[in-house]
């Protein structure tokens, strides 16, 4: 756009540079539909297994009961008594 002011005129120098756009255009659409299915079938798997092995610590591991009499007095009042 040259103007004119007074006696003078302007000129702009324009460059020429190239401008890239890159945008979306849709151009078709795809619909999913989810269908939920249920199928039976037999199939033999292999099953994880634990075992548990349980025991006593302390005077109960050797057969002690706290509330019964020592076995050592039992034996000494069998012997006793003839047993």
């Amino acid at each position: 756009m040259v103007r004119f002011v007074g006696d003078m005129t302007i000129v702009p120098i324009v460059p020429d540079e190239a401008i890239t756009l890159r945008r979306l255009i849709k151009k078709e659409e795809i619909h999913l539909h989810r269908v939920q299915r249920t199928d039976r079938h037999r199939k033999t798997v292999t099953l994880r297994q634990q075992h548990a092995v349980i025991g006593r610590a302390g005077p109960e591991a050797n057969g002690i009961n706290r509330f019964a009499p020592h076995p050592k007095f039992l034996e000494e009042e069998n012997t006793q008594n003839g047993l």
